[in-house]
């Protein structure tokens, strides 16, 4: 079974992203990592809910974006956005 790192780096987000998601500190999301410490069952089934859908959970934070450095970083991750977002009349050639 691949550890909660593996399945966090597969689903390509960061320590910050699953941290924000479930409603925590990234050094929180570390510990569950690193340390072997657990969850409680309403941050479990959180975590469990954007593993399984992170483009779910990206999607929003593209929404969200509202800087051109947040947007860098975003495409940054997930270049193949960039048609998507010029869809909307922003030209991010």
């Amino acid at each position: 079974m691949a550890t909660l790192r593996e399945r966090r780096e597969a689903a390509r987000l960061s320590l910050s992203d699953v941290a924000e998601a479930v409603g925590v500190k990234k050094q929180t999301v570390g510990g569950w990592e690193l340390q072997g410490s657990k969850p409680s069952k309403e941050k479990a089934e959180k975590l469990e809910e954007v593993l399984a859908n992170p483009d779910r959970y990206r999607k929003v934070k593209y929404i969200i974006a509202t800087t051109t450095e947040e947007m860098e970083k975003l495409l940054q991750k997930a270049p193949e956005l960039k048609n998507y977002i010029n869809g909307f009349g922003n030209d991010l050639s």
